[in-house]
């Protein structure tokens, strides 16, 4: 037995070690050239150019992903609204925008930022599901018991168990 298990825990190593991308310089994944740079990001090669993201490919794939939101988000014709709790921790805004460089950068959707609610006399839409259209998405970006991309109508919710898998998502 302990020779049976060394041995698997050495194939489960090695297989960690060829099948894990280094950290630093240029993979490939799927396909695309991916690399970090020494601003901490990790930058996918597209056709439409270098797109930086705060999470490497690899480390996001296993997100459950309803389609349907990217349907939304491409056959938009009127902006995509980005909405976040104004009394949310700060890291929802690095979730608003790893999803701008998606729908603004990737897709060359129009990108707008709002607030869920009203917030002091800040001057700023406030758009929640209700007002989202499939001419006119809202995203929310919120804390739940899953970690995924939903979508319900023409909103779409990022949903984390906490606020950085939301940012992951």
């Amino acid at each position: 037995w302990i020779i049976f298990t060394a041995v698997i825990i050495g194939i489960a190593i090695f297989t960690i070690i060829l099948v894990k991308p280094a950290t630093t310089g240029l993979v490939i994944h799927n396909e695309y050239p991916v690399r970090m740079d020494e601003d901490g990001f990790w930058y996918v090669g597209l056709s439409t150019g270098d797109i930086p993201f705060r999470y490497p490919p690899w480390e996001v794939e296993n997100v459950p992903i309803d389609r349907e939101a990217i349907t939304l988000i491409t056959q938009a014709v009127e902006p995509v609204w980005i909405s976040l709790d104004p009394q949310g921790p700060s890291i929802t805004v690095i979730a608003g925008v790893e999803v701008s460089k998606i729908t603004n950068q990737l897709f060359a959707i129009e990108t707008k930022s709002a607030f869920t609610t009203e917030y002091e006399s800040i001057d700023h839409p406030v758009k929640t599901c209700a007002d989202a259209t499939p001419a006119s998405p809202v995203i929310l970006i919120e804390k739940g018991v899953n970690t995924g991309i939903f979508v319900t109508d023409a909103c779409i919710t990022i949903m984390g168990v906490t606020f950085e898998d939301a940012v992951r998502a």
